[in-house]
């Protein structure tokens, strides 16, 4: 999923959405929280579509969750000296 998420796919193509959807959840099952941010992030930048209201819906959620659980981390986070 990585190799073809780097190929010049347009936002506009069926494809772009699913495959970046679908490498955020894989980033997210590895705990790559910040990379799976990202990629949920270009799912909600692409153009609004009928095909696309599901996983853009899915991804504003888990993009939020994402978020508010990286800054409670930074919240619990030690203080460096």
């Amino acid at each position: 999923l990585q190799e073809a998420s780097r190929r010049d796919l347009p936002q506009t193509s069926p494809y772009y959405v699913q495959l970046h959807f679908q490498l955020a959840q894989v980033l997210q099952m590895q705990e790559q929280w910040q990379p799976a941010l990202e990629q949920y992030q270009r799912v909600l930048q692409a153009p609004e579509s009928a095909v696309n209201q599901s996983y853009q819906a899915n991804a504003g959620q888990r993009a939020k969750e994402i978020e508010s659980y990286l800054n409670e981390l930074k919240k619990t986070a030690p203080e460096k000296s």
